[in-house]
């Protein structure tokens, strides 16, 4: 799947002087700034499908090879990008194949783990909950939505405690974020609605009801984009 004409044409060059004051201001290392910005290059289908020299892209960057290796290391262990040897890296394609089995994952992790967060919830995670509750959904969804519907899922998984669980659910996010800019035209499902469904029970403490509405949110998001695809 060839990722969206109007996303490849988004312009990634950075230099060293905003790195180096990312690093002023922030503290994290040069090589994190690079892993974050080099991340965020490949989940908005920056980078296309030709391979990735690392020479290059610290030039692009403005940086030395040590943070960019480093980073690419990084996401290699992420599964987002693979090596080809003598080559440099590739940005892991991802086809339907992929996003069934991405979608799959989720539907097998995230219901328990709903449910699991309502078991282990805090005041400070109700009073969070209250605050998302009360945001203004957008008639017309955006990507920045996406991602902010994304960062609910993590959210809703870090609330359930289990570290190991959590962290297979942000990889899977990271794919599921990839999804819109590989698919030209793809229509974006929030189903906020839904979440509220789901923060809701996480509230008042209701594990079943929490992961009844997760996994009826997954399954509809699921079929939306296949739908989208195609596929069946």
């Amino acid at each position: 799947m060839q990722p969206a004409a109007a996303a490849s044409n988004v312009t990634t060059m950075r230099d060293q002087r905003t790195f180096e004051t990312d690093r002023a201001s922030t503290g994290s290392s040069l090589t994190d700034q690079v892993y974050r910005a080099l991340k965020e290059d490949i989940l908005a289908a920056r980078l296309g499908s030709e391979p990735i020299v690392e020479a290059a892209l610290a030039k692009e960057y403005g940086v030395s090879k040590t943070p960019v290796r480093e980073a690419l290391r990084q996401l290699t262990h992420e599964g987002l990008v693979i090596v080809l040897p003598r080559k440099g890296y590739l940005v892991r394609p991802m086809g339907v194949s992929d996003i069934v089995e991405v979608m799959d994952l989720r539907a097998i992790l995230e219901p328990p783990l709903a449910a699991a967060a309502a078991r282990n919830r805090s005041q400070a995670d109700v009073e969070r909950i209250e605050r998302l509750l009360a945001r203004t959904t957008p008639s017309s969804p955006s990507l920045d939505e996406v991602s902010l519907s994304l960062q609910a899922h993590e959210f809703i998984a870090d609330m359930a405690g289990n570290r190991r669980a959590a962290t297979l659910v942000r990889s899977l996010l990271d794919e599921t974020a990839r999804i819109p800019w590989l698919v030209p035209g793809l229509s974006i499902y929030l189903g906020e609605g839904e979440h509220d469904e789901v923060f809701r029970a996480i509230a008042r403490g209701d594990a079943g009801g929490a992961e009844k509405a997760m996994a009826a949110h997954l399954d509809a998001a699921k079929a939306s984009t296949l739908l989208g695809l195609g596929a069946r």
